[in-house]
């Protein structure tokens, strides 16, 4: 696959991003307004406002829980390693239908399985001299997937879209040469937060030069 390729290296608008939000918009609108059109009174509509207003709530306290457990255990999770390997670099991570799809390709051109599951939780993304790993975001820090730094031919920024989500990533080409998977990695500064461009680009400079990788690949 190609570092280029529009799955790893996403517009910022593509037509199905657009269209799935303009999509999730529409349902959600109609979906909330048309008890309120077929109430029959005024009672009713207040009551069926309270009700919406309600579960409302209730879904947005429940997603900013979610959210804040994501990033304590972030935090675990990179104190453990800041412990145990102090000289590798690595930032936050998540599992993007991408990344999951470059992982199983990895695991059927390259023998390279994920050690664990990865799937609706957030992780790191560490880079030492061994290669690149993707560690579950848990105090305990384990790996979920290890490509040796020898695989390695290429690491790029780029860009996946996954629903909606449009996410900066660090491309890894994993070779040989002629017949090489791209894993995308998404770059994040927390649960929902891309990481900075800036910060995206020392981490790539700095990934590249624990590689010992060309700067100009």
């Amino acid at each position: 696959m190609s570092m280029d390729h529009p799955s790893v290296n996403a517009p910022s608008w593509s037509f199905w991003r657009l269209f799935s939000t303009i999509s999730l918009l529409g349902s959600a609108f109609w979906t909330l307004g048309r008890p309120l059109l077929a109430a029959s009174d005024p009672e009713q509509r207040r009551q069926l406002a309270e009700f919406t207003g309600l579960t409302i709530g209730v879904v947005a306290i429940a997603v900013i829980g979610v959210l804040l457990a994501g990033g304590v255990r972030m935090g675990l999770a990179e104190a453990t390693r800041l412990a145990a390997a102090p000289d590798a670099v690595r930032c936050a991570t998540a599992s993007f239908t991408p990344t999951r799809m470059g992982m199983r390709a990895l695991a059927t051109r390259y023998g390279l399985p994920p050690k664990r599951g990865f799937a609706l939780s957030w992780g790191l993304v560490e880079v030492d001299e061994t290669g690149i790993a993707i560690r579950r975001a848990h105090e305990d820090a384990d790996v979920v997937l290890h490509v040796p730094a020898h695989r390695i031919r290429s690491i790029r920024l780029g860009a996946m879209t996954d629903g909606m989500l449009r996410v900066p990533t660090m491309n890894v080409e994993v070779g040989p040469d002629d017949d090489s998977v791209v894993l995308p990695i998404g770059l994040l500064a927390g649960p929902t937060k891309a990481l900075p461009l800036i910060e995206r680009e020392l981490f790539i400079a700095s990934a590249r030069r624990l590689l010992r990788l060309d700067v100009a690949r």
